[in-house]
Formats: structure tokens, C-alpha cells, sequence
């Protein structure tokens, strides 16, 4: 009855006769994204904002005393709605609503971003924006969902808006921006504590100008992600949809505006070294499997020709799951990446990466390249550069020193080569075109620029069965089938006596039943079929978690718009990790290139103090920095205004491991040869050498897997 009680409430602005409040329909439950990020949200927009602009540019006090205005309060108030989709809500002019509306709570849904970038990785809102696309200005929106938290627990909140936010949880307000900015994930953090059951999660955006969005996620107290809170809503058939920000134009569109590059010499070979890849692409629409390209690299590859490069695979190959990922970081040159790469790539579990930059050594390229051959099967893809302006001769130069020295590291380690500068040249001469005409500074690339890289980039994903592929040796397959079907049991051996044969796979159900298989590799994934059970996971005769499979992700800043001294581009891990998180802060800027720190780990403590110029381990030996790793910071000013007296950093650990899997119910609808398969990796990490993995189905429900999946990279020491 609360529910009800709570919507008799609304009844000064809401229409209660809408026929989808009579059907009384249970709240639909959804999962946290995989960042833990809101996807699902039930939003009353827009409210038309009486605000004067003359008087916001003058005084925030304009704008705080609108958004600390409750729309609702003629209903009840904020605190106390409890919105159902399709429902009507009737607001009156007066006050801080400029004009009478009507609307409706509708369904706003985050989409995926085309390409994830390093600093905004989730999904996240694109809001304000009316059916024809238009922006809504000055205007307000309300965003709702529930919470269901299995137990009472602490977490943290982490938002980014367009413009100003209020956050009310459970009818209090835990969170309060006001001001004019763009929507940046983990731009700021709410202390938030859930009480077992449902919560009521409440958030208010005023926009200002042009569009806006919003992100919003949930964390543990050691940055991880809430996996055991679930959202809910209650959505009834035909509830509308927000409408969407307007649609990215189609690769067509893009293509048109540049003359069409010409046919590359020899352009039947590419493709040879990026057989995995091009075969994970062509087959995603019946293995269900997500495809990760990693962009890495520098300015250039933070432009748009990436974005525009996966939009091409995902209209080429419209059911394949394809995740485009830029860690790209601008001013950062083969050299400093060289370091910052072990928490970007290593354990990111890439496909493909892309990888271009300038300043590169021989030997630091070499470096690179071993690095991820070692550690990954990831394939590889390179670039020679583009044309420049501020070298004006290169026009009657085909090749320089960098491409000799690419072509060769290409060839040494099987790695696809997109000869860029010679295409280049070629588009530039067969269009009678200036240098300038692809660049919007003297090396930075314009729209004209973006469209043609991603164009070359692009007709390098072709199968290309003119080569001779070896992925299968670095990617090794054992299907579960083989000592059931064949009686080979030189691989997998299932032991029990409970085990049967199902489409494409085994399923065990009783107790007593256990897979084992004896590998060399570092990294272990497993293709699961649905159904209802789980098992147990170890590895070496031990459950994962006890084998230290950790890494550190790349530091960022704590406020993401404070201004740092000194930045570590690396950091080591020591013995006995947990996942937890590291605030580095900075106590001392003593001068430029010198700075004093601490160190708290959310669940270590305080774990000591340390210095930029000296080799620092942490009292307890978990978190290493050397001295060369930090990076100068020549802008930074002490005590500049707005900016925190003790910036601080954030160094998240993150777990490779799981020592229990789940298999996913069946959803069903779905064709014999169509199943969903679920992937998931069980260790990433480990040591070289031979192991053993021993899987130990759940004696309830039933447990069903059709593939053990072993990575083992190129260069990896036997």
C-alpha cells in the first residue's frame, strides 16, 4: 500500500485517472552496469526554469535559489513521489517555473557511447534535448529509480552533470552542485548510506545552455563497483521513452564530405595480421562474444577519427558486440606511455590495440611491442605518421627514418602496419590538396583529416585468408565435448559421474562432480551456457583470490578539475594486495619537480609518506612508486584560486579473479544455433608455467560450459 499511498499524494499535480495507474504493475529489476553505473532512470522533463542570464552571470545565487526550489511541493514534495511510468504530472507557472507543463515520467535509458575515453568510461545520460533534437534551455529535469540493497551498507554516489545537481536518497539531500559545467564522470563523489530493501534515489539537473547529460554510479568504500545492489521501476507497457539526444550522423554522411582515398598498393594483404580480431567480428552475431579495440596513443588519437573508425565496424557489423576503448593521453610520448601502459593495457584484456605516438626510440617502441606480446594475446596495430605542416619538404619524401624504423618493428613482431604516410602523400597528390587542407594546426588533424585516417584504418579489417593465422596457438580452445564425444581425455577430464552432453557443451548436476584441465597460459576464460547453477573455481589446488592476481588502474585525479604538481605515471603492486582504494595526497609542493605525499588505502589505512625525487614503498609493501616514474607538471601554481590546499590522486586496485562463477538463466527466444553464451575470466596474471584448473560445480541447480578458453601470449616464458 505505500506505493499508492505515496502517488495519492501527487494528487494536486498529477492526473490520477491515466489508465496505467490502474493496473497496479510489479516494479521491473535491473543490474547495475558493469561500472556500476544507473542505466535506467524514470525522468519528469523538462521543466521551463524562470531564470534571468543576466543575473546568473552576475551571481550564483540566481541559479542555487531555483534548483533549492522544490517543483513538486505543491504534490507532496520531492522526498515523497513515488513515480510509475506513463503517469502525468500537471505543474503550475509561479516561482521558479516559468510556464504551466504537462508531462509525463518516462523511461530515459543511458545508450553506449561509441568509443569509452579514459576519463568517462560508463554510460551516462544525454539530456535536455526536445523530439526534434533541439536543445531545451534553461530547464529542469527529474530523474528517479530504486534501490534495492541486500543488506545496510555505506557507498559512494559518483556523478558528473550538466549543469547544476541536487541529490535527495530517501528524502534527504546527500549531494549539491551549483554552477555551469560539462558532464564528467567521477566528477564528484556523495557519502550515501543504503538501508536494507528499497531506497529512493531522487536526482534534480537544471541545465542552462545547450544540452546537457548526466552520469551517475555506484562504488563500494574501495571504489569497486556494487554488483549486489539491483535497481528497480516500475515501468507498465507503453510507457514512453525521454526523448533521445539527437541521433550520430551514419558513416555515409561522414564519407561524403571528403573525396573517396584510392585502392592501397597491395591492399590484398591486409588484414593478415589481425586474423583473431577480424574473426571475432564476423562471428559476433552468433557467439554473442563483446570485441575490445584499445585506441593508445597521443593527441591524434584523442581527435574523432576513432570514434568515426568504430562507427564503421559497428554499421559493418551491426550484431557484434564491438567495445570501443580510447586511453589515449595528449602530450604523452612512446616514452611516458611506455610506463602508464601497465595500468592501461596489461590486464584491460584487449583484442586489438591501436597504437601510435611520437618521440619513440628503438628501443622504447621495441620495449612497447615486447611488453604486450609478453603479457597479452592482444593483436597489434601501427601506423606510420601523417603528413605535417611544419615540415613542408616530407611532401617529396616518401619514407623518413620513423617509417623504417615502424616497418621493421612490424615485421619483427606480426603486427598489422597501416602505411599512413605514404597513403597520405598519395591522397594529398591525386587531389592536387595542400597539406593544410587535413589539418587544423600544423599537426592536429580537422574533420577532413579524421575522416580520411579512419578510412585508412578501416580497409585494414578485411579477412584475409592469403595468410597463414597462429592465433590458435595463443588463444587455446578446449571444448568440454572432447572427453565425452571423443574419449580423448588428454585435455579436459570430467570426473563425477553427473556430467551429460547438451547442445555445444556439458552440464553437471548433482554433487561430487569437478572439471579439471592442465594448461600453460596466464589468463583463463570460461564460455558459459545458461542455466541455473555455479561452481567453485581453483587454481593450482587454490581459489584465486589466494594468488595475488591484481592490478592497479591508471591514476587519476581525485577532483578531476584540480589541478595537479606532479602526476606518477606508474606505480608497482606488492605481496598480499586486496582491492581496495589509494588516496595519494600531496602535503608539501616544495618547488617544481619536488613534492611530499601520504598514502590511505581504503581498507590498509595510513600507510606512509613519501616524497617525488626518492624511491617510495608503502609501509606495508602494497603500492611502489619510483622515483622516474613521476611526471612534472610545468602549469601548476600553488595555492591557486579554487583549487584544493592538498590535491590528492587515486590509485584504484582492481581484481583479476573470480572464484566463484555463475551461469545466467535462460532468457529464451532465442534459435537452436543462436545460444547466449556468457564469457567470463576466472584469472588474468598469472605466472608462466604449467597449472591446473579444477571447477567444482554447486550441488544445487545445474552447471553447464562449453568452452575452457587459455590465453597464452606470443612471448610468454614457458
Amino acid at each position: 500500500m505505500k506505493r499508492w499511498a505515496a502517488v495519492a499524494v501527487l494528487a494536486v499535480v498529477a492526473i490520477l485517472s491515466d489508465p496505467v495507474l490502474a493496473q497496479n504493475p510489479a516494479p521491473t529489476t535491473f543490474a547495475l552496469g558493469s561500472y556500476g553505473e544507473v542505466t535506467r532512470w524514470l525522468a519528469l522533463g523538462y521543466i521551463p526554469l524562470a531564470i534571468d542570464q543576466n543575473a546568473f552571470d552576475k551571481d550564483l545565487a540566481v541559479p542555487a535559489k531555483v534548483l533549492d526550489t522544490d517543483l513538486l511541493a505543491a504534490g507532496g514534495g520531492e522526498g515523497r513521489i513515488q513515480p510509475v511510468g506513463g503517469q502525468k504530472v500537471k505543474l503550475a507557472a509561479g516561482g521558479a517555473i516559468k510556464a504551466p507543463v504537462e508531462l509525463a515520467w518516462r523511461l530515459a535509458a543511458t545508450r553506449d557511447p561509441v568509443m569509452y575515453i579514459c576519463w568517462s568510461q560508463t554510460q551516462g545520460l544525454k539530456l535536455f534535448f526536445d523530439e526534434k533534437g533541439q536543445a531545451r534551455e534553461k530547464s529542469a529535469c527529474y530523474l528517479y529509480c530504486q534501490l534495492v540493497s541486500p543488506a545496510d551498507l555505506h557507498a559512494r554516489f559518483r556523478l558528473g552533470s550538466d549543469d547544476s545537481v541536487r541529490v535527495v536518497l530517501n528524502g534527504q539531500v546527500v549531494h549539491r552542485f551549483v554552477g555551469q559545467r560539462s558532464p564528467v564522470q567521477n566528477d564528484e563523489e556523495a557519502s550515501i548510506q543504503l538501508h536494507k530493501g528499497v531506497n529512493e534515489l531522487l536526482v534534480r539537473v537544471d541545465n542552462y545552455v545547450g544540452g546537457g547529460g548526466f552520469f551517475g554510479r555506484l562504488v563500494d568504500d574501495n571504489g569497486l563497483p556494487l554488483d549486489t545492489v539491483k535497481e528497480q521501476l516500475v515501468v507498465p507497457p507503453g510507457t514512453p521513452d525521454l526523448p533521445p539526444a539527437p541521433p550520430d550522423a551514419p558513416w555515409s554522411a561522414w564519407a561524403a564530405k571528403i573525396h573517396p582515398p584510392a585502392p592501397a598498393e597491395h591492399q590484398e594483404f591486409f588484414g593478415a595480421r589481425i586474423p583473431r580480431t577480424m574473426s571475432l567480428l564476423e562471428t559476433g552475431a552468433q557467439t554473442h562474444r563483446p570485441v575490445k579495440i584499445m585506441i593508445y596513443g597521443q593527441s591524434i588519437e584523442v581527435s574523432n577519427w576513432p570514434d568515426l573508425l568504430i562507427l564503421q565496424l559497428q554499421e559493418r557489423y551491426p550484431h557484434t558486440n564491438i567495445i570501443g576503448d580510447n586511453e589515449a593521453i595528449g602530450g604523452w610520448n612512446v616514452g611516458s606511455l611506455l610506463r602508464v601502459m601497465d595500468h592501461d593495457i596489461i590486464r584491460a584484456k584487449p583484442d586489438l590495440v591501436i597504437f601510435h605516438a611520437y618521440q619513440g626510440t628503438a628501443e622504447q617502441w621495441d620495449r612497447f611491442i615486447q611488453k604486450i606480446r609478453r603479457e597479452t594475446t592482444a593483436e597489434l596495430m601501427i601506423r606510420t605518421s601523417h603528413i605535417a605542416s611544419f615540415n613542408v619538404k616530407t611532401m617529396d619524401t616518401v619514407d623518413d627514418e620513423e617509417a623504417f624504423m615502424l616497418h621493421a618493428i612490424a615485421q619483427k613482431y606480426d603486427i598489422e602496419m597501416v602505411d599512413v604516410r605514404r597513403e597520405w602523400l598519395d591522397y594529398l597528390h591525386a587531389n592536387k590538396l595542400d597539406i593544410s587542407y587535413l589539418l587544423r594546426d600544423m599537426i592536429h588533424l580537422n574533420e577532413p583529416g579524421c575522416i580520411l585516417m579512419s578510412e585508412l584504418y578501416a580497409r585494414h579489417f578485411r579477412s584475409n585468408l592469403l595468410s597463414r593465422s597462429h592465433w590458435m596457438n595463443t588463444v587455446r580452445s578446449y571444448n568440454v565435448l572432447r572427453p565425452m564425444e571423443d574419449r580423448k581425455y588428454d585435455e579436459i577430464t570430467l570426473a563425477g559421474g553427473g556430467w551429460r552432453d547438451v547442445y555445444n557443451g556439458a552440464q553437471a548436476s548433482g554433487p561430487g562432480n569437478t572439471l579439471k584441465l592442465k594448461f600453460t597460459g596466464n589468463r583463463v576464460d570460461l564460455v558459459l551456457l545458461p542455466d541455473s547453477g555455479s561452481a567453485r573455481v581453483l587454481i593450482d589446488g587454490n581459489a584465486p583470490s589466494h594468488l595475488n592476481l591484481f592490478h592497479g588502474e591508471r591514476p587519476v585525479g581525485k577532483d578531476r578539475r584540480a589541478a595537479l604538481p606532479m602526476v606518477p605515471q606508474r606505480y608497482h603492486t606488492g605481496a598480499n594486495m586486496i582491492a581496495e582504494e589509494w588516496e595519494l595526497t600531496y602535503t608539501e609542493f616544495v618547488r617544481p619537480g619536488l613534492c611530499k605525499f601520504s598514502l590511505r588505502g581504503s581498507v590498509t589505512g595510513e600507510d606512509g609518506q613519501g616524497n617525488t625525487i626518492e624511491n617510495f614503498v608503502s609501509k606495508s609493501g602494497r603500492i611502489i612508486i619510483d622515483a622516474n616514474d613521476w611526471r612534472y607538471i610545468p602549469d601548476y601554481k600553488p595555492n591557486m584560486p579554487g583549487q584544493p590546499k592538498q590535491p590528492a590522486m587515486i590509485l584504484q586496485i582492481a581484481r583479476d579473479y573470480l572464484d566463484q562463477v555463475s551461469c545466467l538463466p535462460d532468457p529464451g527466444g532465442h534459435a537452436q544455433g543462436d545460444i547466449p553464451y556468457q564469457y567470463v575470466t576466472i584469472a588474468d596474471g598469472l605466472s608462466p608455467g604449467e597449472h591446473e584448473l579444477t571447477l567444482i560445480p554447486s550441488d544445487t541447480g545445474s552447471f553447464s560450459i562449453q568452452t575452457v578458453e587459455v590465453h597464452k601470449p606470443p612471448l610468454m616464458q614457458k
